[in-house]
């Protein structure tokens, strides 16, 4: 009996297994390719809607990444439509932040010149960063504009100008970070490279210049401004031989006439001030101080102060001052040109040390 009752159950058993438990596979497994099926007729849907979408106004766009980023059946589609929508919000931010700092700074500019004219050095400074603000918002008004999500970044050309800005406002540190940003999006952008190289220079930074420059050289040794970001990177360190053949190099083969005021006025400047007697040519200096300042209409304090110390190294004291004259009257309260007219008036040249540095001994922990 009880052996009757144990092939019941047994029976009862396969019963079960071969019935219930294969159904609720079959149907989990055909539930699981009818959601695939689903996802991949979305996907076929979306990217035949995504040009026209992303050809809308920004406002737009982002109510369209919000409804897709909640609703898409895909977990990566969800994903990168939040992405997208966080792209657009942060770059909106941070346009209407610069914004209401581009105004800011317009109502300083504009008391500065009507209850404080004297101060002519922070109201220069006050332009200086506008100019930076509004490029900054100019960018990214062009961004949020951009009907593609990988255009929705840095651009190469715009970042590199932004970095450039900041060197030219003397914010070397500001100068690295904007290069980092750029190159952290594109590793081999030339125009970063050489600029932070500049900027870390001038900081003192010299084996982080050394790596830079290094590498522009690498992927391009014929572009100009790598060459005299290299050529600036030797002047530093007092390789004063190999500065000067990336400042001929400048000179004899670049086309961009910035490029070529900068290594013009860099080289003459060692040729008129090294306190090694061997490494100046006074005529040279003159005459590359001269091409510099004509490039800028002689409204360039620092190349001003290029050409005076150039006219002093010659004992053309008269023309020496009137340099340095005008290149205080550009930036007054700028020490080293007030230093440099004391010296001139009191008949002396103005000197600066050549002699070559260690490049090992400088190099940061960890690297």
């Amino acid at each position: 009996m009880e052996k009757e009752i144990l092939e019941i159950w047994i029976g009862l058993a396969k019963f079960f297994l071969g019935t219930v438990v294969v159904g609720l596979i079959t149907f989990w497994v055909n539930s699981g390719f009818k959601d695939r099926e689903i996802a991949l007729t979305e996907q076929h849907y979306l990217a035949n809607f995504k040009d026209e979408a992303l050809s809308q106004d920004v406002e737009v766009r982002k109510r369209l990444a919000e409804y897709f980023s909640r609703v898409t059946i895909s977990d990566e589609a969800r994903a990168r439509w939040a992405d997208y929508l966080m792209l657009i919000e942060s770059k909106e931010e941070e346009r209407d932040a610069k914004a209401k700092k581009e105004n800011e700074l317009l109502s300083e500019i504009s008391a500065l010149k009507e209850n404080d004219t004297s101060n002519s050095e922070l109201l220069d400074e006050k332009e200086r960063e506008l100019k930076l603000v509004q490029d900054r918002v100019r960018m990214l008004e062009r961004e949020l504009q951009s009907t593609d999500t990988q255009k929705l970044t840095y651009s190469q050309r715009s970042d590199a100008r932004i970095c450039g800005n900041y060197l030219n406002a003397g914010k070397d540190q500001d100068a690295v970070f904007a290069c980092d940003d750029v190159l952290r999006r594109d590793p081999q952008n030339l125009n970063a490279l050489a600029l932070r190289c500049q900027a870390h220079s001038s900081l003192g930074n010299v084996f982080l210049a050394v790596q830079d420059c290094t590498k522009v050289t690498a992927l391009d040794e014929t572009y100009d401004l790598g060459r005299f970001a290299r050529g600036l990177m030797y002047d530093d360190l007092g390789f004063l031989e190999e500065a000067k053949r990336d400042y001929e190099y400048v000179l004899a083969n670049s086309n961009d006439r910035s490029v070529i005021a900068l290594a013009s006025n860099n080289w003459a400047w060692m040729e008129a001030t090294c306190d090694q007697k061997k490494n100046r040519d006074g005529e040279r200096a003159v005459e590359l101080a001269l091409r510099a300042n004509e490039a800028s209409s002689y409204r360039n304090a620092s190349r001003l102060d290029t050409l005076a110390a150039a006219y002093a190294n010659l004992g053309l004291f008269d023309k020496a001052k009137d340099a340095i004259d005008r290149a205080v009257n550009l930036a007054p309260g700028r020490k080293v040109y007030i230093a440099n007219r004391e010296k001139i008036l009191a008949y002396l040249p103005v000197r600066t040390d050549c002699e070559k540095r260690e490049i090992v001994a400088l190099r940061p922990n960890g690297v």
